[in-house]
């Protein structure tokens, strides 16, 4: 269940990067600077969207539909919205996420 979690993960990562196609993982960091790992927010709501993407209606209607979801299903899903993952590989930035957030159940 960790598994496909993480991997649920790295696809609304993946997701996010859609949503911002001038961000491009593969290329080479331009600076020391963009040398360092992308700082992980701390997990404080089932969406996190660090780029203003989505309206604050569109967040409060995906904060309910997963918290349904969740009371349902009984599957925790969360949706990180960042700008890059640069330098590292969206998969990479991923398991981090997953590894810092610690969804699912015990």
């Amino acid at each position: 269940m960790a598994a496909l979690l993480r991997m649920f993960v790295v696809a609304l990562i993946l997701w996010a990067g859609w949503l911002v196609p001038s961000q491009s993982v593969a290329a080479a960091p331009k600076s020391a600077s963009e040398s360092k790992e992308v700082a992980l927010p701390p997990l404080t709501a089932r969406v996190n969207d660090l780029t203003g993407t989505l309206s604050a209606t569109e967040v409060q209607a995906l904060e309910q539909t997963l918290q349904a979801f969740e009371a349902s299903k009984g599957s925790q899903i969360a949706v990180l919205i960042v700008p890059t993952t640069r330098p590292e590989t969206i998969e990479q930035f991923g398991i981090r996420v997953a590894d810092q957030w610690k969804l699912g159940r015990k």
